[in-house]
C-alpha cells in the first residue's frame, strides 16, 4: 500500500518536474527570440 502512494507521486513528481522544464525552456527561447527581434 505504501510503495503504491510512493510509486504514483513519483510519477506526478516526474511528470509536474517535466512540464515545468518544458515551460522554462519555452520562456527562455522566447525571451532569446524578442532579445534577437529588439536588437536587429
Amino acid at each position: 500500500m505504501l510503495s503504491k502512494i510512493i510509486n504514483e507521486s513519483k510519477i506526478k513528481w516526474e511528470l509536474s518536474s517535466f512540464l515545468g522544464l518544458e515551460y522554462l525552456l519555452r520562456n527562455v527561447r522566447v525571451y532569446y527570440l524578442k532579445r534577437e527581434y529588439t536588437d536587429a
